[in-house]
């Protein structure tokens, strides 16, 4: 079975941290920390400039990674045509950036 999963999408220079998830069962244990760091690690490895995100219900968890909250003004035009900004994401979702 899942239990946790987390995924970078490329775009040029940046990337697109996506579906950092837990399955409920196994919250509290580190596995999102983890995961999350990996794929911050994965994008230094790679040369990514900035890491975005989207979300809406996590916007405490990403700070302490050193994520800011940004306007969606703010965006690059890469990561704006992804499927996850352009259609899956709500314009109500919090957008927030890590420079790498």
């Amino acid at each position: 079975a899942i239990i946790a999963c987390a995924a970078l999408e490329f775009y040029g220079p940046y990337a697109l941290l996506r579906s950092v998830s837990v399955d409920s069962s196994h919250q509290g244990q580190g596995l999102g920390q983890k995961l999350t760091n990996a794929c911050l690690e994965m994008a230094t490895q790679y040369k990514i400039e900035k890491v975005f995100l989207l979300t809406q219900t996590a916007g405490d968890f990403f700070p302490r990674f050193g994520f800011t909250k940004i306007d969606r003004d703010g965006v690059p035009e890469e990561i704006k045509r992804s499927v996850e900004f352009a259609s899956v994401c709500p314009v109500s979702s919090l957008v927030m950036v890590k420079e790498i």
